[in-house]
């Protein structure tokens, strides 16, 4: 801008109703003037004439960029959560904002050029000391860098001050909570314990024992009474599919399909945003079929597409999770399954997903297909986490290998010829050795497996068939006299067949 200089604006004291106020006069960097009220305090009014010039002159000088890191965390939160909800989970979103909520509470900061690596750093080393898993610190850091990444690359800031901060390292070593799976005679035991809780809950909704007594009188009986919706399909929906609880809510009679029979998972209810088939057991389906003839009995007309396919046991939609999980632990606690084992792992619902991955990897599965299953976009993720093989589903494959055991019996037979003067014994052990019976010669190998010049000989653990004429393998021993020797392996066709040997010690 040419001409006069814009000043540093003028801070009035002016009178209001009820008292004063001071108002502010400036010129932006276009020479458009302003005029704003500051506050009643003449500090504040001072420095929020200072941060105006401040980014006057920021602009004037082709800085505007660095304006940006003066914005709100509070006006950037506000933006990020409405625009994460247009194209999340309302459960995810819930979780991005307590995650920020939490955070920024701890730091206590309120624009983005005071937010500090430093500042997040002492926040990460606070929830490690409160023994909090790694993988839990980087979901709340990860949501406050995931919104700066989002302000930066929609223009609303200048950079993301922790573009740079790296991860907390993750894994089962830094696991706070383990999950295990469950064997087939503990699943066997969930879902019987699961048909005995409902079978008892509906004797006592349909007040079977009362009507039974006779102490309310025979007009009680014709009373129309509650119905409990069964809790087993959702079990054995769990264990047998692995849908996630978040899924398994929202399954509507809309995805059952009866004559294939298959659940389908519709794109808006997954984690990948992506839909998924899932085959059914026939005799899971006719669980699901003889559900909704319960549906109809309980709504007294035939449930509608849209209509959620799991309830809870009084016939209400599911809304926490909480809830599913207490009746869990109640049947855990019946049928005599210990909710934490020794090494530390727990079952919830989340483990009966494991269960089912585990439940494929022992039965062969392909792990493509298991993957699909799941739903999870690498594989990696289905073997390492939700396949749980361990020392005992392995013992088939160690037993299935070929045994080590010798099929034929093999004599060797040695015959060791010394020259004169190659040890102080050496000459008579090999005349002494050179005039016995082969069958001498086998007792001999068999009483000492190492001579005391230092040539040993070890029994082959897996011999081969014999079917050659003669041979020579030459071999490389130290040995402890003054001269080295060759091995020389020569095998006679009328003994070949008896898988007999001569080795032969010849010195050089």
């Amino acid at each position: 801008m040419k001409g006069r200089g814009l000043g540093p604006g003028k801070i009035r004291r002016v009178r209001r109703a009820g008292g004063f106020v001071y108002r502010l006069d400036w010129t932006d960097a276009d020479g458009k003037r302003h005029r704003e009220s500051v506050g009643t305090d003449r500090r504040t009014a001072e420095q929020i004439r200072n941060k105006r010039m401040r980014e006057r002159d920021l602009r004037m000088a082709g800085l505007s960029q660095e304006v940006n890191q003066e914005r709100s965390l509070s006006d950037l939160r506000h933006s990020y959560m409405t625009d994460l909800a247009s194209r999340t989970c309302e459960a995810h979103t819930e979780r991005t904002r307590g995650c920020l909520e939490r955070v920024l509470t701890f730091l206590g900061v309120r624009s983005v050029r005071e937010l500090m690596p430093e500042a997040v750093l002492e926040y990460r080393r606070s929830r490690q000391r409160a023994d909090i898993a790694h993988r839990t610190i980087n979901k709340e850091v990860g949501s406050l860098k995931a919104m700066l990444g989002w302000a930066a690359g929609c223009g609303l800031i200048a950079q993301n001050p922790l573009a740079a901060l790296s991860r907390l390292p993750e894994g089962a070593t830094y696991q706070k909570h383990h999950r295990r799976d469950l064997s087939e005679e503990e699943l066997q035991k969930l879902v019987t314990a699961s048909r005995v809780e409902d079978q008892v809950g509906h004797e006592r909704c349909a007040a079977i024992r009362t009507i039974r007594g006779g102490t309310r009188g025979p007009g009680y009986a014709k009373k129309p009474h509650s119905l409990r919706v069964p809790q087993t399909p959702m079990w054995i929906t769990l264990i047998e599919t692995g849908i996630r609880w978040s899924e398994l809510s929202r399954l509507v009679w809309g995805d059952f399909d009866s004559s294939r029979p298959q659940l389908t998972l519709q794109a808006a209810n997954t984690k990948s945003r992506r839909s998924r088939p899932i085959p059914l057991r026939t005799a899971l389906a006719d669980e699901l079929v003889a559900l909704r003839v319960l549906h109809h009995r309980l709504l007294d007309r035939l449930p509608r597409a849209d209509e959620p396919i799991f309830l809870s046991p009084m016939g209400k939609r599911w809304k926490q999770r909480r809830n599913a999980l207490a009746n869990l632990r109640r049947l855990l606690t019946s049928a005599g399954i210990p909710r934490k084992d020794d090494r530390g792992r727990v079952v919830d619902i989340h483990a009966l997903r494991h269960t089912c991955g585990t439940r494929h990897a022992r039965g062969r599965s392909p792990l493509q297909n298991t993957q699909k299953l799941l739903g999870h976009s690498d594989p990696k993720l289905t073997a390492s986490t939700y396949s749980h093989i361990e020392g005992d589903d392995l013992r088939a494959d160690v037993e299935g290998l070929p045994s080590l055991e010798p099929v034929v019996r093999i004599e060797t037979h040695l015959k060791a010829v010394g020259a004169e003067g190659s040890s102080p014994s050496g000459s008579k052990l090999a005349r002494a050795i050179s005039e016995q019976e082969p069958a001498k010669d086998a007792a001999a190998l068999t009483a000492s497996p190492t001579e005391s010049n230092g040539w040993g000989q070890r029994r082959e653990l897996n011999p081969q068939h014999l079917l050659y004429e003669s041979s020579a393998l030459p071999l490389s021993y130290s040995g402890n006299g003054p001269r080295s020797c060759r091995a020389e392996l020569v095998v006679t066709s009328e003994r070949a067949a008896l898988g007999e040997e001569r080795l032969f010690f010849v010195g050089e």
